[in-house]
């Protein structure tokens, strides 16, 4: 798919932003507050080694697992009731046998489902309230599947350390949103397939379906 890899960057580039509290740190500095190197209140976290709880186990997941496995030695452990354990383990992923154990085990959290109804409001209070207050949650997926109150109320308990989403039951969402009031959440508008590689082989794709059709075939991505 044309867009797997650019979603797939982006989540992990949240990750590591909120775990270096990026957006903290250059605010502090631009605000002129910043009176010494290296101030405590930004010490943050590193990636490496760290458990990567995949709820969702798409391309763009697999494509996450990928970079965090590999790049950073992260454990593995994936939540899709669609997926098999033998198909996880082929992808050095560990199975969990419900969405909640694997939120538990989630040093980074990564939301990659399709919303539907089944998947909608599927992250609500009763599961953030199982994760760890160190975790971080990332939603590149769609909005809607994370309880956007539910997740205010977590992060503003300090019952998670941090979120970022991408995507919003509302796009764009309003200012005046709880969450935008949060300095441990990260939004960003919808940027995730926004890059210029992406956006060519999107165009290369609806080019070859077109012509596909018009030579009597099949396209290979059909719009239902």
């Amino acid at each position: 798919m044309a867009n797997v890899n650019s979603v797939a960057e982006l989540a992990v580039s949240l990750f590591l932003a909120l775990a270096r509290k990026l957006v903290s740190a250059q605010k502090l500095i631009r605000s002129g507050e910043c009176t010494r190197i290296a101030p405590p209140e930004l010490t943050g976290t590193e990636l490496s080694g760290k458990t990567v709880a995949l709820i969702g186990l798409g391309h763009i997941a697999q494509q996450v697992a990928q970079i965090l496995g590999v790049g950073f030695h992260c454990h593995l452990v994936g939540y899709d009731p669609y997926v098999s354990r033998e198909k996880m383990a082929t992808l050095d992923i560990e199975k969990a046998d419900c969405l909640k154990e694997a939120l538990r085990a989630g040093d980074l959290i990564n939301i990659s489902v399709p919303l539907n109804d089944s998947t909608r409001g599927m992250i609500g209070s009763a599961e953030l309230g199982v994760c760890r207050p160190t975790a971080i949650l990332v939603n590149t997926a769609r909005g809607g599947i994370v309880d956007e109150v539910a997740l205010y109320e977590a992060l503003s308990r300090n019952e998670l350390a941090a979120a970022a989403s991408d995507v919003f039951a509302v796009e764009p969402p309003g200012v005046d949103m709880p969450l935008m009031s949060l300095p441990n959440f990260l939004p960003t508008p919808h940027i995730g397939a926004n890059t210029e590689e992406a956006l060519y082989r999107m165009g290369i794709t609806v080019v070859e379906d077109l012509f596909a059709v018009l030579n009597g075939v099949s396209p290979r991505f059909p719009v239902p």
